[in-house]
């Protein structure tokens, strides 16, 4: 036994019981204890933090949910085949078969998907139920609506409302969960972080916390179920797992891999290891590690571009986050460098008036505001010279960053051919605005519209001044770790489920592999296998104990 697999017979002392013990308070656990709870279990939720919520506090808490009510009303179906192979023809496609009777998928993620879409609908209703409200956003479309595989492009998405039917956001989901929680005799305990579990004859009946020091035992009746998410606070783990640079996170500062560690030692292998959620960030908010930081799920901008550290455009910078944070990753064997890997964010002062905001991470400031990670310059070439003094100062700190003494040069250039397209409406080169989810996120972000033709581009203004900052990959947080069942037990080394232990979210290996579906694929999975995990571990017959608390 190590310290984080602790035999129960060693154990002199219990401290705290529970039918069913929940691990972490963000959406996956919120669900697991709801769902648990609904089956008469007892339920204790442990929170690492001193604040409820983990990530998904940080996020806009909209969920993913194939073949909800919302999508099946005047005769729409949200068909099972169509909506799995959208989720496999992006979560693998090198293997997507649509001739397999798993769509190319090992057989582990296909029933993962086929669980999630059996069961999706059942669980939002759950979590509606048990007084976290929610409202599916008809209109706004999947991100790769666009698809043939995809006959429901528009409205699987939902979002938190207030409990008099208001637009809401994270903050009021988690607090809604945990509410519904207590009310139904619930206890939740922060600032206790999970370390270990023990074990009796190889089953986990219970788990061992540290809290203001000390170590707190708590003994299961029926399960454990880990939604502690994933691994992307702690650089260690990403320097060894992921396939390709993260230069930061706005996970919560918790997400340190705990659950990796405990399931590693109790002989589960380890899946979808190398592949995050991915977004971007502004480099100086990842250098700073601020735990309220968060990700730029959008830039904002019409008269707007990234380029490289040569001053040049390599990609359509409205695509989907996570797909051009992946963008960011190109590995160039001529140069042994990534040189897509530091983004310069350049925009006029029209686009800054127009934009700028205070919104958490808005790269664009507010009108006549000044921000510590933009700078400017009157005309092109000043602002070319204010990024290499910037690029300067910021070597110490991250030895990779580049910029080419030809970038001032390339930038006029670049600007002059996007200019070119942007005054008839047309990107030619990397067809901004051409996709449903490029305007859906453009009008969501935009402080405006100034060319109905496509609302993404408009010509950089002739003179300045201008601005700039730079953005990189980073991580809203990583998703591998176990190989879960579809009712959201976790695999041992056999392959057969460990008796009593669970797993939902981030901290377990997600099906969706290296792709991100749509709005809330993060948040739509968790809340589905959290339900069906919590319903699993409220289901096993009581495990007694005749341990005494401490």
């Amino acid at each position: 036994m190590s310290e984080r697999v602790v035999d129960a017979a060693e154990i002199e002392d219990v401290d705290l019981q529970a039918d069913v013990v929940v691990v972490g308070s963000g959406a996956a656990g919120l669900s697991a204890a709801l769902s648990a709870q609904r089956e008469g279990a007892e339920v204790l939720l442990l929170e690492k933090a001193a604040t409820l919520g983990g990530t998904t506090i940080k996020s806009s808490a909209w969920a993913w949910y194939p073949n909800h009510a919302g999508v099946r009303r005047n005769g729409h179906v949200d068909e099972k085949v169509d909506a799995l192979r959208y989720m496999a023809r992006l979560s693998a496609p090198d293997r997507y078969d649509v001739a397999s009777p798993t769509l190319g998928l090992p057989k582990w993620r296909y029933a993962l998907l086929e669980s999630f879409y059996d069961h999706a609908a059942d669980a939002v209703e759950a979590l509606n139920a048990s007084g976290v409200r929610s409202i599916s956003l008809d209109e706004f479309p999947d991100y790769y609506s666009y698809l043939p595989e995809n006959r429901t492009p528009r409205g699987r998405t939902h979002r938190p409302i207030t409990t008099a039917g208001e637009p809401a956001g994270s903050d009021e989901m988690i607090r809604q969960g945990s509410a519904a929680i207590e009310a139904a005799g619930g206890r939740i305990l922060t600032e206790h972080a999970v370390t270990g579990v023990t074990v009796d004859g190889g089953a986990v009946v219970g788990v061992i916390a540290d809290h203001d020091g000390e170590h707190v035992v708590v003994t299961a009746r029926r399960g454990v179920v880990f939604a502690s998410g994933g691994f992307a606070s702690d650089p260690d783990l990403r320097h060894d797992h992921m396939a390709a640079p993260i230069l930061g996170t706005c996970a919560a500062p918790g997400n340190t891999g705990d659950f990796v560690r405990i399931a590693a030692a109790l002989g589960a292998p380890l899946r979808n290891m190398t592949y995050p959620w991915m977004t971007l960030m502004i480099l100086e908010e990842t250098l700073e590690h601020d735990p309220e930081a968060k990700s730029m799920f959008h830039p904002p901008g019409d008269s707007m571009i990234f380029v490289n550290g040569e001053g040049v455009r390599t990609l359509n910078e409205k695509a989907p986050y996570n797909e051009t944070a992946q963008m960011l990753q190109r590995w160039d064997v001529s140069s042994a460098s990534y040189p897509e890997l530091f983004q310069f964010m350049v925009w006029d002062e029209a686009c800054h008036e127009l934009h700028g905001n205070d919104r958490r991470a808005n790269p664009i400031p507010p009108p006549g505001e000044t921000a510590s990670h933009v700078v400017s310059g009157a005309t092109l070439d000043e602002l070319a010279v204010a990024l290499a003094e910037r690029v300067a100062q910021l070597r110490s700190r991250v030895p990779a960053l580049r910029i080419s003494d030809a970038f001032g040069e390339n930038l006029k250039r670049t600007i002059e051919a996007y200019n070119a397209g942007a005054r008839d409406g047309v990107d030619p080169d990397f067809h901004r605005g051409e996709h449903p989810i490029d305007l859906a996120f453009n009008e969501m972000f935009t402080g405006g519209i100034r060319d109905d033709r496509n609302p993404t581009l408009y010509p950089f203004a002739e003179s300045g001044p201008y601005h700039a900052t730079i953005i990189v990959p980073a991580a809203l947080d990583t998703k591998g770790g176990p190989t879960t069942d579809p009712r959201g037990q976790v695999l041992g080394a056999d392959g057969e489920p460990i008796p009593g232990l669970y797993g939902a979210g981030n901290c377990v290996a997600s099906a969706a592999g290296k792709s991100y579906w749509a709005a809330g694929a993060t948040i739509g999975p968790a809340v589905t296998f959290g339900y069906l995990a919590g319903r699993a571990a409220a289901t096993v017959p009581i495990r007694e104990t005749t341990r005494a608390l401490a």
